[in-house]
């Protein structure tokens, strides 16, 4: 007797919350090389891998994180501009005004 996918899957997600539970600091602060510890982060690995394959599997979802994605790059080089320009003008006035 062989239990059904459902049940299989039911299962897969509880012990991955049981996972979850555990103190993540604890978790990757140890060694890799501990045996406990290295696999309950195999699982946490594992469930991060089925996360992306359900982003993969829904593509309006999958389409949206990877719009995300392309805006972040944008995101950074703006912010890296803004502090850029915040910087020179800080040195401009600096030198204009004195230090006091």
């Amino acid at each position: 007797l062989q239990p059904s996918p459902s049940t299989l899957s039911e299962s897969f997600s509880e012990g991955m919350a049981e996972v979850q539970a555990l103190s993540k600091r604890r978790l990757f602060a140890a060694p890799v090389s501990t045996g406990q510890f290295g696999i309950m982060r195999f699982l946490m690995l594992c469930r991060l891998l089925r996360i992306v394959r359900i982003l993969r599997m829904v593509s309006p979802l999958y389409d949206c994180v990877n719009l995300l994605m392309d805006m972040m790059s944008t995101f950074i080089w703006i912010l890296s501009l803004i502090f850029l320009f915040c910087f020179v003008l800080a040195i401009i006035l600096t030198r204009l005004l004195g230090h006091g």
